[in-house]
């Protein structure tokens, strides 16, 4: 069989590279959510009692849309560490990523009650609010998390 002939040319090879290079990138970066995973879960034979794998976990779960298993994995860190704001957060976007708005207010709310400038609780918050059309209440968390850090303006 004889080598074709057809070359590429550079345009063209240089937007097949990058349209490859683009799905390698997200390819590796759902293996790293993935792998993050099962480091957690190995981190949690080890110590069952590591909040911070749990949390860890929740959020990964929760970046590959695995919301269910990011809200099971909060709620046991939850369960070990009840005044830990950062798994209270987590279960609110986790509430968020399902449509329970009302849960994850409860949540954000908590995250805040536990750390008064928690601004990415007050900025969830809004967005839960938000979403149920509950405007007045949205633009004070709103106003909460820009008052904290400028950069949610």
């Amino acid at each position: 069989m004889a080598y074709s002939s057809n070359k590429l040319g550079r345009s063209e090879f240089a937007r097949i590279s990058a349209c490859f290079g683009t799905h390698l990138m997200e390819v590796a970066g759902e293996f790293r959510k993935i792998a993050s995973i099962a480091v957690c879960r190995k981190a949690i034979v080890v110590d069952p009692d590591n909040v911070e794998a749990y949390v860890d976990m929740g959020f990964a779960c929760g970046r590959l849309n695995q919301s269910s298993q990011a809200i099971a994995a909060f709620e046991q860190a939850i369960v070990l560490s009840p005044d830990y704001g950062e798994a209270h957060l987590g279960m609110g976007a986790a509430h968020c990523q399902l449509g329970r708005y009302p849960q994850a207010i409860a949540s954000f709310k908590q995250a805040v009650l536990l750390k008064s400038d928690y601004d990415e609780a007050y900025f969830g918050m809004g967005g839960a609010y938000r979403q149920l059309d509950q405007n007045i209440e949205a633009l004070d968390a709103y106003k909460h998390a820009v008052a904290i850090n400028p950069g949610h303006a």
